[in-house]
C-alpha cells in the first residue's frame, strides 16, 4: 500500500499553483514557493535523533548524502518535531513518517492516525525569502483563486507575521519572525474535499513557538 503521507506530500507541491510567485535559492538548488518549501535535492545533515539541526555538526556544514528518516519512534523525534506536536493538540496517533534537516531548513511529514487515516500535517522550517510577504497588504495578490486569507496579524517586536490561507479543504498557516525565520504548516483531509482535523488555529500555536523557529540558523 502507498504511503499516505508521501501522496498527501506530493498532492501538496502539485497544488503549489496557489502561490503567485517563485524564487529560485541559487546556493542549493532548491525552488521555493513563497509559504511552502520543498526538501527535494538539499544536501541533508546527519541528524542524531533526538538532537536540535544546530547541534548535529559544529561548525554548520551540510553533507552530499541526504539523511531522511522514516517511522520514526516516538524516543527519536528530532527535537525541532517534538517542539512541534508539543504545540499540538494532546493526541497519542501523531505518527512521524518523515523527518529531514539541514542546518537553515527543517521538514517533516506527521499523520494523525496510526495510518494517517485522519489526515497529514507538513512542518517546514527555513528563512526568509525576498518574495516572502513583507505585510498583510500584500497576501491578496499572492494568492490563488478560490483561496482566503482567514487571518493575519503584522510583526511587531514581540510577534511573528502571522497568517492563514484555506481553500475550504486545508490550512497553510505561516510565521515571519524578525530575525528572518519563517515557520510554516500544512494541515490536509484524508481525501480531496475532506476537512483537516487539525484546523488553522491550531497550527498557529506551532508556527508562532519561538523555540521552534530557533531550531535552524541563517
Amino acid at each position: 500500500m502507498a504511503d499516505h503521507a508521501l501522496i498527501g506530500a506530493r498532492r501538496m507541491r502539485r497544488r503549489r499553483t496557489v502561490l503567485a510567485t517563485a524564487a529560485t535559492v541559487a546556493a542549493t538548488g532548491v525552488i521555493t514557493v513563497p509559504f511552502l518549501l520543498s526538501p527535494a535535492g538539499q544536501d541533508h545533515l546527519s541528524i542524531t535523533p533526538g538532537a536540535s539541526p544546530q547541534a548535529s555538526q559544529s561548525p554548520c556544514t551540510t553533507s552530499s548524502t541526504p539523511a531522511p528518516t522514516r517511522g520514526i519512534s516516538r524516543q527519536d523525534w528530532p527535537t525541532f518535531v517534538k517542539i512541534a506536536i508539543g504545540s499540538l493538540p494532546a493526541r497519542d496517533d501523531y505518527v512521524v513518517s518523515t523527518a529531514t534537516a539541514t542546518c537553515s531548513s527543517a521538514y517533516a511529514v506527521i499523520d494523525v492516525g496510526a495510518a494517517g487515516e485522519l489526515g497529514h500535517l507538513t512542518l517546514n522550517l527555513a528563512m526568509r525569502q525576498p518574495s516572502d510577504p513583507a505585510n498583510c497588504a500584500q497576501l491578496p495578490s499572492m494568492i490563488g483563486q478560490g483561496y482566503q486569507v482567514l487571518f493575519c496579524e503584522e510583526l511587531t517586536a514581540a510577534t511573528p507575521m502571522v497568517f492563514a490561507i484555506s481553500d475550504g479543504t486545508m490550512f497553510i498557516v505561516n510565521a515571519f519572525f524578525g530575525n528572518g525565520r519563517h515557520v510554516w504548516m500544512e494541515s490536509w483531509g484524508l481525501a480531496e474535499g475532506a476537512p483537516p482535523l487539525i484546523g488553522a488555529d491550531e497550527l498557529r500555536s506551532v508556527v508562532t513557538n519561538r523555540a521552534l523557529a530557533e531550531q535552524i540558523r541563517p
